[in-house]
């Protein structure tokens, strides 16, 4: 089963992030989109050489991830300024602040103080989640998260990025809905660590990881 997204690019049409040292959904802060820092790298900066296409037996690809989201007021001209909750939190006065443009909102959630749950892709609002299935998936993304940085955590860096692997919350979900088993999905988990991360085989990690996923017991998701 190979599950493939593009992880998508700023632009000026798309809702992006603002703050500078963002440890955002796609990795740690680095000065490329895209790309996760790897602490102890010095040779590359920490900054390894971004994913390719392909990464052979990889076939987990990044995906967005969910945040609940509120609506601070009008940005510049034909965008609104919206704040993010922190991963598995309520929106508060420590999330991160982004630009959106107005016409990715449905009318309704324009107003300063509206609330929703958002799809973030790489450094964009792709889409808002207009009905329960948001809040549904914030539940599932805390249940993987937490797996996923006890267990997994191959950067060892969950207790300072505690959203540094949300991009691979979907499509693991994904494959445990499918039916994929505690071996087809340690196999996924050791060829990101191997492949996608640039690092050493952690195949007894990927192996407790991937039987605490499936034992999980996740809801059915749209």
């Amino acid at each position: 089963m190979r599950i493939e997204v593009d992880t998508g690019s700023s632009s000026p049409e798309a809702g992006h992030l603002e703050e500078p040292g963002y440890l955002g959904s796609i990795g740690r802060s680095s000065p490329e989109f895209g790309r996760l820092c790897f602490p102890g790298d010095t040779k590359s900066g920490g900054i390894p050489p971004p994913l390719p296409p392909d990464c052979g037996a990889c076939e987990v690809r990044r995906m967005g991830s969910r945040r609940r989201a509120e609506v601070l007021g009008p940005d510049r001209p034909g965008f609104l300024r919206v704040r993010l909750a922190r991963p598995g939190e309520e929106v508060g006065a420590e999330g991160v602040v982004i630009a959106v443009p107005t016409g990715r909102l449905p009318s309704v959630l324009r107003r300063p103080g509206s609330r929703f749950v958002a799809r973030i892709e790489g450094r964009e609002l792709e889409h808002v989640e207009t009905d329960a299935w948001g809040e549904t998936w914030i539940l599932v993304q805390d249940r993987v998260r937490d797996v996923l940085s006890r267990l997994w955590d191959p950067l060892g860096v969950a207790d300072i990025s505690p959203d540094e692997y949300d991009h691979y919350i979907e499509p693991l979900v994904r494959l445990c809905a499918a039916g994929a088993g505690v071996a087809t999905i340690a196999d996924q988990l050791d060829a990101i660590v191997r492949e996608g991360m640039g690092l050493v085989s952690q195949r007894t990690a990927s192996e407790t990881t991937a039987r605490a996923l499936v034992a999980l017991d996740l809801p059915a998701l749209p």
